[in-house]
């Protein structure tokens, strides 16, 4: 698992680690501003668009484990997500929820 709260920089941090993230899927821990799909207008690419581009999942922090994030989810809340590829692990381990 890596954690990133580069404070405003953490999608460069994903960038600059695109090639480790497409050949080892490590789950990231990722702090994200104000929710949304949609395209940043300060940066080139949000995090979750670039993230999903690369085959990660969204995931929410939720009582009882985690929560998938859906397209339309938005919220304008600091939020720590949990991007995961392959979500076996977590499937064994009950913490996703419906």
């Amino acid at each position: 698992i890596i954690k990133i709260d580069a404070e405003g920089a953490d999608l460069l941090v994903l960038k600059g680690g695109k090639h480790f993230l497409r050949r080892h899927a490590p789950y990231l821990i990722v702090e994200v501003f104000g929710l949304t799909w949609e395209k940043d207008k300060k940066r080139d690419k949000h995090i979750l668009s670039y993230l999903s581009r690369l085959g990660y999942n969204a995931y929410e922090f939720v009582p009882g484990g985690l929560k998938r994030i859906q397209k339309n989810s938005q919220s304008p809340q600091v939020i720590n997500l949990l991007f995961a590829k392959d979500n076996r692990q977590l499937k064994q381990m009950n913490l996703l929820q419906i």
